[in-house]
């Protein structure tokens, strides 16, 4: 059985795929994520230039 997902979280998961492929347009992680959020990209130690985010998307299960 697939859980169905929330509005938010299809959402989110868009938001990621359209950044990963600027990403591959631009050719630059940096880039793509000011284009997106409009703040600075913080490359992450050791990643090598791989684009590397962090997502953080409550699941809706109403518990804090």
């Amino acid at each position: 059985m697939m859980l169905k997902l929330k509005t938010y979280q299809e959402s989110t998961l868009e938001a990621l795929g359209n950044y990963l492929r600027r990403v591959r347009a631009l050719g630059s992680a940096d880039t793509a994520f000011y284009e997106a959020t409009k703040r600075p990209y913080h490359e992450a130690p050791e990643a090598g230039g791989i684009p590397y985010v962090c997502l953080r998307v409550p699941t809706g299960g109403g518990k804090t």
